[in-house]
C-alpha cells in the first residue's frame, strides 16, 4: 500500500514539473533571449578639433520572440544609458542629455567636448555606452588643431506644454590660444535641428547668423505627441565645425510642470 501511495506521489511529482518546464519557455510572453541586448553607439562626426564636441547617440534594442516564435527586435523607451569614456588621451567630457535615458525610439544622445591635453597631437578617445550588462563602443579622433569656437545653448523656458513655445540661443565664443578670457564671436553662421523629437515639436531658425554679442536664435514649439506622458526634445546647434545640444522637457497632460 505504501508503495502504490509512493508511486502516485512521484507521478504527480514529474507531471508537476513537467508543467513547469513548458511554462519555462514564455515565448508567447516575449521572454527576452539570452544574449539578445544590444547598444548601438554612434558620433554625429568622429573627427573633431580641440574644444569642439558632436553629438552620440545610443540605440537599445532587445530581439526577442512573438507570439509564433519568430524573431524581432524591440527598441526600449525610458531606460538610463550610461555614457563613458574608457580611454580619454584627449581630456574630453561628456555630457548626457535627459539624463540619459532613452527616447521612444530607444535612442539616448549625450554630447562630447573632445579636451586639450596633449596640444598640437592627434589622439583618439574611446566612448562606452553601457546599460543591463550590453555596451556599445565608438573612437573618436580629436585633431591637432583647435579651432577656437565654442557653442553654448539655452532653452528659456526650458519646460514647456504642448503648443508651447521657447526660445532657444546659442552663444558662440573664440577662445584666446594664450589663455585669455574668451570672446563673442559676431558673424557667424549657425544651424539648429531638432536631433531627438519625441514630443513632435518644431523648430523656426530666428536669427541664423551670430550679432554683436555672438547670439543666434531659434524657437521652438513642442508638440503634442506622447501627450500622457512627459518626454524631452534636444535641439543642436553646430558651427565652424563645434555642436552644442539642450534638452526641453514637454510636460505630459498627466503632469504638472515644475514652478519655477
Amino acid at each position: 500500500m505504501n508503495r502504490k501511495k509512493s508511486l502516485v506521489a512521484l507521478i504527480i511529482l514529474l507531471f508537476g514539473l513537467f508543467l513547469l518546464g513548458g511554462c519555462g519557455d514564455n515565448t508567447e510572453q516575449g521572454v527576452i533571449e539570452a544574449g539578445g541586448g544590444s547598444v548601438t553607439l554612434a558620433a554625429a562626426d568622429t573627427t573633431v578639433a580641440e574644444g569642439n564636441s558632436t553629438i552620440l547617440t545610443a540605440t537599445v534594442s532587445v530581439i526577442r520572440k512573438d507570439s509564433t516564435g519568430a524573431y524581432i527586435t524591440d527598441h526600449y523607451p525610458g531606460q538610463a544609458v550610461t555614457f563613458v569614456i574608457i580611454s580619454n588621451n584627449s581630456g574630453g567630457t561628456i555630457t548626457p542629455m535627459n539624463g540619459g535615458i532613452t527616447n521612444a525610439e530607444g535612442v539616448a544622445s549625450a554630447v562630447y567636448t573632445a579636451g586639450k591635453l596633449k596640444k598640437g597631437l592627434v589622439v583618439q578617445d574611446t566612448i562606452q555606452a553601457h546599460i543591463a550588462g550590453y555596451s556599445g563602443q565608438i573612437v573618436i579622433t580629436k585633431t591637432g588643431v583647435e579651432s577656437g569656437y565654442t557653442i553654448t545653448l539655452k532653452a528659456e523656458p526650458a519646460q514647456v506644454t504642448a503648443g508651447q513655445s521657447c526660445v532657444i540661443t546659442a552663444t558662440v565664443t573664440a577662445t584666446n590660444p594664450e589663455g585669455g578670457s574668451s570672446v563673442p564671436v559676431s558673424g557667424q553662421i549657425v544651424n539648429f535641428s531638432l536631433v531627438a523629437n519625441n514630443s513632435g515639436g518644431y523648430l523656426v531658425t530666428v536669427n541664423g547668423v551670430t550679432d554683436a554679442s555672438g547670439k543666434a536664435t531659434a524657437t521652438y514649439t513642442a508638440g503634442s505627441g506622447n501627450i500622457n506622458v512627459t518626454v524631452s526634445d534636444v535641439i543642436q546647434a553646430t558651427s565652424a565645425g563645434s555642436a552644442g545640444a539642450v534638452a526641453i522637457e514637454r510636460t505630459g497632460e498627466g503632469a504638472e510642470a515644475d514652478e519655477t
